[in-house]
């Protein structure tokens, strides 16, 4: 009997190629996640150096307007106001929180128990948001929005006002001309722009202040104290307002400083600083210590154009006033894109950061994001929180956005938030005249059609996974002091080895040396010499300080030379820094404030950053 046999592939045979394929393929699917996790970091360090790049320049261009300082700071309420104390041995690089409990509502608390804020505005770039006298010279005056003034805006805002608390936003002048003294007892007199210092040394520090003839006035002082409860040099900002403000009158009036911040065991003399403050008004007069604030969202400052080619005289000199402002940035992780307004037609640019925080989506601890804080016009006037905002850097001004709408009657612009793309929609639709938006200008009611062609555009939102752009600023300049641990805007030569000692919280930026005096290993005197150098944070010694190693950058360095007086002068702050933070993870909130509080310590482990620094100091 013949059989015949077909070739052919066995049902087994057929599952054991499927079972090999099927592994190879996992195999090779997970090698892909991996990829698109590096792929997705890379992109995200090029945003993040570009970000950064991109707030230099911004700084840059704002030269004659750079802060004195940018610091960490605490704040206690002393019964009257709130009195702001820098933390010179917080390091850069310490994002956590200062405080220990946080509920399930995202809300930290002190161990009082009396509630501080949100989480979000308390760790990361958020805790060193104090900046020091960003000002400049009263600028030219024109009419903003029906009021003639002198309009500057802050490079930061937008910024934390609260009128009840005047200490947490002050605008004040020049620096007045300091003597040591009693004036009263040596039969002195105070002038307008002078002031005195006495007892610096005792428990019972005072200031003497002119009266000024015509009105009761208010000043900015600062200084660096020593604390006796602490055992600690703190620098403190604070004003000489309310109850405690220089009445009118003629002759000098007394200020206890421990009666303004608390007990203290001397004071630095070298760091006091007094300054007249502006007065908040709502229409000018005659006095060009004047100021209104048009926005504090957008950090518009318009002073009193009396204030103009106003001079002040002391020591003999004559200077323009300034005018200057201390205030707390509201939140870093509100990023500004600023661009030129695009030639095309229909116009459309597309931000640094892809992904806009949308607010009521979930946020990284899983609650409804608040928003940016920052609101919009519409075409009435009327303002609305949005997720982005779009201001004339220009002017001021802001463009009316309605969401929802693409009637260029109604919004001139619409925002596509997963792809991070503005769109502008011409008012008349003609691109013959160009691009035509609606701008509400400072101080205005209502909105008037503008032609934007090639105008600065600055767009204010917050990008998913927590970005933000911190800048870093060192002390414009520094004095010398006794103590081992300096504080803000002060440096220590112990004279025992070859460093000079910085607060932590300069850790890693530039300054420059104007004049050192040292001694060779030959014993020649030499100087002066000028250094600029990074303060180093490696191989910290006995005082637990970063330094300036002198011997690294003089070989022949055997000592520092103090027959000048002192060894080490003219120090200043030398470049300006810029901290770009994400975080892409996320955390869960719970009733319990102690497990919250572990979660948020393994969140913010995730912290990725990016720094670019640059030499900068501020014009004259």
């Amino acid at each position: 009997m013949n059989s015949s046999r077909r070739a052919g592939t066995s049902l087994v045979e057929v599952l054991v190629v499927i079972v090999v394929f099927l592994i190879g393929i996992l195999a090779i699917v997970q090698i892909f996640p991996g990829g698109f996790r590096l792929l997705s970091t890379t992109q995200k360090n090029s945003q993040a150096t570009a970000l950064g790049r991109a707030e230099i320049e911004t700084v840059k261009n704002h030269l004659d307007q750079l802060p004195d300082a940018i610091a960490p700071v605490s704040y206690a309420w002393n019964g009257s106001q709130w009195v702001i104390t820098t933390q010179p041995n917080r390091s850069p690089n310490d994002l956590g929180p200062m405080f220990s409990v946080l509920d399930q509502n995202g809300i930290m608390a002190d161990g009082a128990g009396n509630q501080i804020g949100s989480w979000q505005y308390l760790v990361g770039s958020n805790v060193g948001r104090r900046v020091l006298g960003e000002g400049r010279i009263i600028p030219a005056p024109r009419l903003i929005g029906g009021t003639y003034g002198s309009l500057m805006t802050l490079q930061f805002a937008p910024v934390i006002y609260n009128p009840s608390f005047q200490s947490l936003f002050i605008v004040y002048g020049n620096d007045l001309a300091k003597h040591e003294g009693d004036p009263i007892s040596d039969g002195f007199n105070v002038r307008v722009n002078d002031f005195y210092v006495s007892g610096e040394d005792g428990n019972d520090p005072v200031l003497f202040i002119a009266r000024n003839s015509a009105k009761d006035t208010n000043y900015r002082v600062s200084f660096t104290g020593y604390n006796p409860s602490t055992g600690r040099q703190d620098y403190v900002d604070v004003s000489i307002s309310g109850p405690n403000r220089i009445l009118q009158g003629t002759g000098p009036q007394i200020v206890h400083l421990n009666a303004l911040v608390g007990p203290l065991n001397g004071i630095e003399y070298d760091s006091v600083k007094v300054e007249r403050q502006f007065d908040q008004v709502a229409s000018f007069s005659s006095d060009p210590y004047e100021y209104q604030l048009l926005s504090p969202q957008l950090g518009q400052v318009l002073f009193n154009p009396a204030g103009y080619n106003y001079v002040i005289r002391s020591h003999g000199r004559r200077t323009p006033l300034l005018g200057r402002v201390s205030y707390d940035v509201y939140d870093w992780r509100i990023i500004h894109d600023e661009f030129r307004m695009p030639d095309l037609y229909p116009a459309q640019y597309r931000l640094a950061i892809g992904g806009i925080k949308i607010k009521g989506e979930s946020g990284p601890d899983g609650l409804p994001n608040q928003g940016i804080g920052v609101q919009a016009p519409d075409s009435s006037g009327a303002m609305h929180d949005v997720n982005l905002v779009l201001e004339d850097a220009d002017t001021g001004g802001l463009y009316v956005f309605q969401p929802g709408t693409s009637d260029p009657h109604q919004t001139s612009f619409v925002v596509n938030g997963t792809l991070g793309l503005i769109t502008f929609l011409d008012y008349d639709n003609d691109p013959a005249n160009g691009t035509q938006l609606m701008l509400l200008e400072p101080g205005a009611s209502t909105p008037t059609v503008v032609t934007v062609a090639g105008r600065n555009l600055r767009a204010l939102y917050m990008g998913k996974n927590e970005w933000a752009v911190q800048v870093l600023k060192p002390s414009a300049t520094y004095v010398q002091t006794d103590l081992t641990n300096p504080g803000i805007g002060q440096f220590f030569v112990p004279g025992v080895n070859d460093r000079i000692y910085f607060p932590t919280t300069d850790g890693g930026r530039v300054v420059s040396i104007g004049e050192l005096y040292y001694y060779s290993t030959s014993g020649q005197e030499v100087g002066p010499v000028q250094l600029t150098a990074k303060i180093q944070t490696n191989n910290l010694d006995g005082y637990g300080q970063p330094y300036i190693p002198i011997q690294s950058y003089f070989p022949d360095f055997n000592g520092f030379d103090n027959s000048y007086g002192s060894a080490v002068k003219d120090v200043k702050g030398a470049s300006v820094a810029v901290r770009v933070l994400w975080n892409p993870d996320y955390f869960t909130l719970t009733p319990d404030s102690a497990s919250n509080m572990d979660h948020l310590d393994k969140w913010m482990q995730g912290w990725r950053r990016s720094t670019v620094e640059t030499y900068l100091q501020r014009s004259n």
